[in-house]
């Protein structure tokens, strides 16, 4: 069954502009469809730590691959672009540690499907409480209408 799948992008290393077209491309390829839709880039601050301003957007592609598979290929693009997959760190007080990077691939929203496992939330858990996920997601939903 083919479905839309949202996907939210970020960087703040190096050419960050760069890093979203190319994330872009690497995912094309991954999953064999050109991107439907991509929003603006919108630049924000790093959230939750010190670091330089990212450059989010949204971006839709088709897909009838299922929703681990998916979070397979994002972190398998993230890692051809250079991104060291360090899981998840957690500081003393059981926080999510978070830090700069060359590419972050979110994985927003799968048709009308939802998921929970200890490695997959969809849709997004926190992508409500984030405008650097909002406003481009927002922005590409428009050309649903």
């Amino acid at each position: 069954m083919t479905r839309e799948l949202y996907l939210g992008l970020g960087s703040n290393l190096l050419d960050r502009a760069a890093n979203l077209n190319r994330a872009i491309e690497l995912l094309e390829k991954e999953l064999g469809s050109k991107c439907l839709r991509r929003s603006g880039i919108f630049e924000s601050a790093a959230m939750g730590f010190e670091g330089p301003d990212f450059m989010n957007m949204a971006v839709v592609f088709e897909t009838d691959l299922p929703a681990p598979e998916l979070l397979g290929l994002c972190k398998k693009v993230e890692r051809q672009m250079g991104r060291e997959s360090e899981g998840i760190v957690l500081d003393k007080k059981g926080r999510r540690v978070y830090s700069s990077r060359i590419i972050d691939i979110d994985l927003l929203l799968l048709g009308n499907e939802s998921w929970e496992t200890e490695e997959l939330v969809i849709p997004h858990p926190r992508m409500e409480e984030r405008a650097f996920v909002m406003v481009p997601l927002a922005e590409i939903l428009k050309g649903n209408s």
